[in-house]
């Protein structure tokens, strides 16, 4: 090797290269990832915007009962009822006859009761639910769910019939002070 040239000028200092934005350099599974993050923070309504910067729709054709079930909690929380709707029902189409589709029931029957006030189809999403081989191992809280749901939608006589289907199985369940207070009501209104 030759000595170095001592009149030969030095390189320039390399400079690095310009960066893309943080968001190009981020992989595509890291943005399908961020609204679960989102929602385990309890940041619901982010959680579902951020689902839906990357396709809600294909996100939920794709996504397994878990991902489904945690996603339609987060817009639950969030008050998007019609979001929620999208996730539970893609599990109980896909996922029919398991856990997941009883949960998804339970959870269809609580935006009926809380966020619509539909009492009725209230009602209906707990007989689907209960109608489940398992139930979602969520029995006893639909069934007291369903004392509520009839009540408030005007139907006294299937409320004091269930709350004493309810007090017969479960006599120390968190609903049973309620239904034994309708079970315990005069068949007519006065």
């Amino acid at each position: 090797c030759p000595p170095p040239d001592p009149g030969a000028t030095a390189a320039p200092p390399r400079t690095p290269a310009p960066r893309a934005p943080e968001d190009a350099a981020t992989p595509p599974a890291a943005h399908e990832d961020a609204w679960r993050t989102l929602a385990r923070a309890g940041r619901y309504d982010e959680a579902v915007a951020a689902a839906e910067q990357v396709g809600f729709e294909p996100l939920v054709a794709g996504a397994p009962a878990a991902d489904l079930l945690a996603l339609g909690d987060a817009a639950r929380l969030a008050g998007r009822a019609d979001r929620a709707d999208q996730a539970y029902l893609e599990v109980r189409g896909r996922f029919a006859g398991t856990r997941d589709a009883g949960i998804a029931a339970f959870a269809l029957a609580r935006i009926a009761f809380d966020l619509r006030r539909d009492y009725d189809a209230a009602v209906r999403w707990l007989d689907t639910c209960l109608g489940e081989p398992d139930a979602g191992g969520l029995e006893r809280e639909a069934l007291g769910r369903r004392l509520e749901a009839l009540e408030r939608a005007g139907r006294p006589a299937e409320a004091r019939a269930a709350a004493g289907d309810y007090l017969a199985r479960f006599p120390s369940g968190p609903h049973a002070t309620y239904a034994r207070s309708l079970a315990t009501r005069a068949t007519d209104p006065p």
